[in-house]
């Protein structure tokens, strides 16, 4: 059976005929091209992302969870308002808490740095719990190690 091309005229000669083989090839290599792209943890940690690739999906899990909360507690140990949302287990709230601190984080940029800074890093550290409470685990440790700039305990924690 042959088809004409035409959700793929831009890519071939005026009246080029596809077999269906070729036209499925040609969908399946750009499926594949979207695939290869690399994610944010593997940029900046790719022995990580690869040790998680090797890992069970409730392990991989566990060390996002592990990893945010990690995170959130040491930017934040006596904070009445994330210790209720640590016990939450409320991904909308994380969120919620994220966008919350990354406001906080602009307003206060040119005022105070040294409060931008601490907002910034605890909207990581919330996104991070947002993100393994919605089993994105890559995501979840990229966000806990940009918040805490702290690449060396989050590999101790893949190792224990």
């Amino acid at each position: 059976m042959w088809l004409k091309s035409n959700g793929l005229n831009q890519f071939m000669p005026p009246g080029y005929t596809l077999h269906i083989r070729e036209t499925l090839q040609y969908c399946h290599l750009l499926h594949v091209s979207h695939l290869v792209m690399t994610s944010r943890l593997a940029s900046i940690a790719p022995d990580i992302e690869n040790t998680l690739a090797t890992l069970p999906q409730s392990r991989r899990t566990t060390i996002a969870l592990e990893a945010a909360l990690w995170a959130i507690k040491k930017l934040d140990a006596d904070s009445e308002e994330t210790s209720s949302l640590i016990t939450s287990n409320d991904p909308a709230l994380a969120e919620s808490f994220a966008r919350h601190y990354d406001a906080l984080y602009f307003e206060t940029e040119d005022s105070s740095p040294s409060d931008s800074f601490r907002y910034f890093c605890l909207a990581r550290a919330t996104s991070s719990l947002a993100f393994a409470l919605t089993a994105n685990d890559s995501e979840a440790i990229y966000e806990a190690i940009i918040a805490t700039d702290d690449v060396l305990s989050i590999r101790e924690m893949l190792n224990s």
